[in-house]
């Protein structure tokens, strides 16, 4: 299903339009983390629950937001850091 296209047959609604999905994609973060002023977490949350391509986008969100809370931390070996800062020296070049 390509953004803000009907489904099955169906008539767009209004608040499914390519410009509410921008819209609210570029507020999923704000949302998912519950720092939307109340009146634009009501917009989000309206789009959502006519929009699936958003809703899934949202959920995969947490998904990820959720497995990196459970990630451990990796320590890169001793000496990376040097190595990376010189490639990309040398990548500048």
């Amino acid at each position: 299903m390509s953004l803000g296209k009907p489904g099955h047959g169906r008539e767009p609604l209004a608040n499914t339009t390519p410009d509410a999905c921008t819209a609210t994609r570029r507020q999923l973060s704000d949302y998912i983390e519950e720092e939307l002023a109340s009146l634009k977490r009501a917009r989000v949350e309206n789009h959502l629950r006519e929009c699936l391509e958003c809703t899934a986008m949202v959920n995969g969100l947490r998904n990820i937001r959720q497995l990196a809370r459970q990630a451990d931390l990796i320590e890169p070996p001793q000496g990376f850091s040097q190595r990376l800062r010189w490639l990309l020296t040398c990548l500048e070049q």
